[in-house]
């Protein structure tokens, strides 16, 4: 768990994104690359389900994963997981996105992932793996049936 959570401190302090600027409008100059922290990701993400990227959710699942890992629930904390990851990589998707930078038309296109991004996804994938490996290593018991048949 400690790995896990390292792991997300990190990719808060970390850039996550690297976008293109598009419009006229911009602040910065049209084709201008900028990065983004992974604190500003946190900060603003949140925004995203306007523009339907949902990856930002996946930091809540992670929190009550990490719940789960403390209560050894491994069912539970493997299907959080799998939605955790699951929405992470709904990422990707920025990629063909186009993301509103300002109220005048200028936009931002994802370029790259960076490390933060990158310590961002491992870190949500540490319980996921976990709790497989606790699932692999301890199967749930079937309730024995009885020796004797009824006659």
């Amino acid at each position: 768990m400690l790995l896990s959570l390292a792991l997300y401190g990190l990719s808060i302090a970390l850039p996550a994104f690297e976008f293109l600027n598009r419009g006229e409008f911009n602040t910065v100059p049209d084709g201008a690359l900028t990065l983004m922290p992974g604190w500003e990701v946190l900060a603003l993400g949140w925004l995203g389900v306007f523009i339907y990227q949902f990856a930002w959710i996946a930091n809540i699942f992670y929190l009550v994963s990490l719940g789960l890992w403390l209560g050894r629930v491994w069912r539970g904390m493997f299907i959080l997981g799998l939605i955790t990851v699951g929405l992470g990589l709904n990422t990707l998707f920025l990629f063909v996105q186009e993301i509103p930078s300002n109220g005048a038309g200028a936009t931002l296109h994802l370029q790259s992932l960076q490390s933060g991004f990158y310590c961002w996804i491992i870190s949500l994938s540490i319980p996921l793996l976990w709790s497989s490996w606790q699932l692999w290593r301890r199967p749930s018991q079937s309730p024995s049936l009885p020796n004797n048949p009824v006659s």
